[in-house]
């Protein structure tokens, strides 16, 4: 098995030193905590909004708000001062100070407008690709997630070389699982800066609950009607489900093109070369 991204070595401790190691750790962990609490609402409706993205950008604080818009965050008190922000696919982006957040009753985020470009498709044969990391290796395989908290997002490059190329289906081969299923966003992402992701593509959230069981899983997105003229990235986003003591493991190809991560809502990207985690699309051009 592979680390991901790295491979963590530790030398022989005895058991008393690393009892004392990690009462000194957590003791200082929870005493230099602050703990944030709300609830997204949606201006309009006085709804909840379900798996909102909320964090302090590039850093690794953040989660998504639960389906009835509660959400629970743990910041260290080094970033006490920082600033919160709250976004969500439809609506515009909020951010408040997390000293404003504790004394709000909510968080009220209100309808963005949404233009559609219009898309002509040309009358011609369908030609079906596969792009992505192209694997199923059973002995190459990592956690799908960095991270296991809300938000940990894991992304792809899709090297579209065709307008109007259509985004039938995602797939991705899970190699060992101790999870039935769980709650996955998919993303669609701009390249942006430094080659980074940048800006979300979608309209509105494509959430999906996915089976994790040994074997291919398919994700059919033949009804969102996705079409794209340029290379983007693509990514699955952990809403709920997997946990530190609940991974999926999935295959991937060595000294392939790169694979992004960020460890959860609003951090900042990271970019792991050579190593090309297996999540595959089929489109049709």
């Amino acid at each position: 098995m592979l680390a991901y991204p790295y491979m963590l070595t530790t030398p022989f401790i005895t058991m008393r030193t690393l009892f004392l190691l990690w009462f000194v750790f957590t003791t200082n962990l929870f005493q230099a905590q602050i703990i944030v609490e709300g609830r997204v609402l949606s201006e309009e409706t006085k709804q909840p909004l379900a798996f909102v993205n909320i964090g302090i950008v590039n850093k690794s604080v953040g989660c998504v708000s639960s389906e009835d818009g509660h959400f629970t965050l743990s910041v260290p008190d080094s970033l006490k001062n920082s600033v919160l922000k709250f976004s969500i696919i439809g609506f515009h982006t909020k951010t408040y100070k997390i000293s404003e957040v504790k004394q709000l009753a909510g968080i009220y985020l209100s309808t963005g407008s949404q233009v559609l470009e219009e898309i002509t498709v040309s009358a011609k044969a369908t030609q079906t690709k596969i792009l992505g990391n192209k694997t199923k290796d059973k002995k190459n395989k990592v956690s799908m997630f960095q991270n296991a908290v809300s938000g940990s997002e894991t992304a792809v490059k899709l090297d579209i070389k065709h307008k109007n190329t259509f985004l039938k289906k995602v797939f991705f081969n899970v190699v060992s699982s101790n999870v039935d299923q769980a709650l996955l966003r998919l993303n669609i992402y701009r390249i942006g800066s430094e080659g980074m992701p940048g800006s979300n593509l979608l309209k509105k959230s494509i959430v999906k609950k996915v089976p994790l069981k040994e074997g291919f899983v398919y994700l059919d997105i033949s009804a969102d009607n996705i079409w794209v003229d340029e290379p983007v990235f693509i990514s699955l986003e952990m809403l709920s489900g997997i946990s530190s003591n609940n991974q999926v493991y999935i295959s991937t190809k060595m000294n392939a093109s790169e694979t992004f991560t960020r460890r959860t809502s609003q951090d900042k990207w990271d970019c792991i070369r050579n190593f090309g985690l297996g999540i595959q699309v089929e489109v049709n051009y």
